[in-house]
């Protein structure tokens, strides 16, 4: 066709330039309704289209991993060596804590009835997000299309399974993709990627039912502390934010000055005992068929890793909660809800990051009631099984007076925070 075409504009002179505004206008066109059809996009009012815009700004080149540090500080280059680095650094074994007694246990206080239709809908319904399927390749488009032919038959296996509390293994194994973390120095570090675990859709069914059903007693009932905000409906990092910041300024108005301390869960779902969380939910009475399943859930994980095109057998890893489960959030609450027990302090926590404020007319007496409390919730962090992030532990005084930069906080280890005068939490900047 564009031979032809300048086959006739060399036969007729005079018709190139017609031609070549022609063409101009052409191109002018499809360039405006490209930008029209984009601006119309990125106005759109909803979540979805601002993160699909955002999703199609980055860059999409898949890039090689290159050899990867073990914990012999040697640089791994093959395959399986790589994944075993990965699985050292990233899957760490969690703390080891006593297994509960059961003997005389009997759940008290909760309102667990049988599985209805109406849970297994929703938890089967298209309104599901998320396309990828686990390492089954059954997809959630799959799921929604054999549940309406057979309901009855999702029904009885479901509801059975969430009965007697078992989790089957085939659902207990997950693909790990590698994949980088951007901006990072030293790509060699496995610490430079994160993993996101593919889990298989027909388990995430189960999962989903039973962590509906433990958010739901977390609003209406004292399953977790008042201050614990973030895998909690209608809850966002915003919310917690938006609730310091007022803290802060509620009290400069009073004449009180305000110092915090961020704490950061050290490893946050890998690091959970699985000992120690049934122990919390037999303290808390909660229902048999529940603590059941959870302690199969959690039991005999399997998984494989997935990069640079390759894919490793399955292999077994003792880590905690697992991550890319919709249970794992409200599991994770549950099992850092004792921390939050000290009434002096003002707590706000958003999963795994904390925050400790105390506010007076001095930044001294603050930081000593802070370190006192510091001092409670590390001892009873250790009771737990819990540890704490040094390196993203931050202190911050509210207040531009001069002495701000001078008074740090002891850590009950003996290291000394000293205070920044800009902080970033939960993705804002606090100054």
């Amino acid at each position: 066709m564009i031979r032809n075409q300048r086959h006739a504009i060399a036969q007729e002179p005079d018709s190139i330039q017609p031609y070549l505004k022609a063409r101009n206008n052409y191109f002018l066109a499809i360039k405006n309704a490209k930008r029209d059809h984009w601006n119309q996009f990125l106005e759109r009012e909803n979540t979805e289209s601002i993160f699909k815009a955002l999703a199609y700004t980055k860059d999409k080149r898949v890039e090689r991993l290159p050899p990867i540090r073990g914990l012999d500080n040697q640089l791994k280059e093959p395959f399986q060596e790589r994944c075993k680095a990965f699985r050292d650094t990233l899957f760490p074994t969690p703390p080891n804590s006593q297994p509960p007694r059961w003997e005389g246990y009997k759940a008290y206080g909760w309102d667990w009835p049988t599985l209805s239709k109406i849970e297994l809908t929703n938890a089967c319904s298209a309104k599901i997000k998320g396309k990828t399927p686990g390492p089954d390749s059954i997809t959630q488009e799959l799921i929604l299309k054999a549940y309406e032919a057979c309901p009855d038959e999702f029904y009885s296996l479901y509801s059975y399974l969430i009965d007697i509390g078992y989790h089957p293994k085939i659902w207990r194994q997950a693909i790990g993709a590698i994949l980088k973390k951007p901006n990072k120095p030293d790509y060699s570090s496995p610490k430079a990627y994160r993993v996101i675990s593919l889990l298989n859709c027909l388990g995430k069914v189960s999962e989903r039912i039973l962590a509906q059903r433990l958010s739901y007693l977390a609003e209406t009932t004292s399953l977790l502390h008042p201050t614990q905000i973030g895998g909690r409906l209608k809850k966002s990092a915003i919310d917690a934010t938006l609730l310091l910041s007022q803290e802060v300024e509620l009290n400069k108005s009073l004449g009180k000055k305000t110092t915090t301390l961020f704490l950061d869960v050290k490893g946050a779902f890998d690091h959970v005992s699985k000992n120690q969380l049934l122990t919390k939910l037999k303290d808390l009475r909660l229902p048999t068929s529940l603590i059941a399943w959870i302690s199969t859930f959690l039991k005999d994980r399997l998984i494989r890793l997935s990069f640079d095109g390759q894919v490793e057998p399955f292999t077994a890893i003792e880590t905690g909660i697992p991550q890319g489960s919709p249970i794992s959030p409200i599991l994770f609450l549950i099992y850092i809800r004792d921390l939050f027990q000290q009434s002096t302090t003002w707590f706000i926590s958003y999963i795994d990051d904390i925050s400790l404020s105390y506010s007076s007319t001095s930044l001294k007496k603050n930081t000593k009631v802070l370190e006192a409390i510091v001092a409670n919730l590390y001892k009873l962090a250790s009771e737990k099984a819990i540890q704490f992030d040094l390196a993203k532990t931050e202190l911050i005084h509210f207040t531009s007076g001069k002495k701000a930069n001078k008074i740090s906080l002891k850590l009950p280890n003996s290291k000394l925070v000293q205070p920044s005068k800009l902080v970033k939490w939960l993705g804002v900047y606090f100054d």
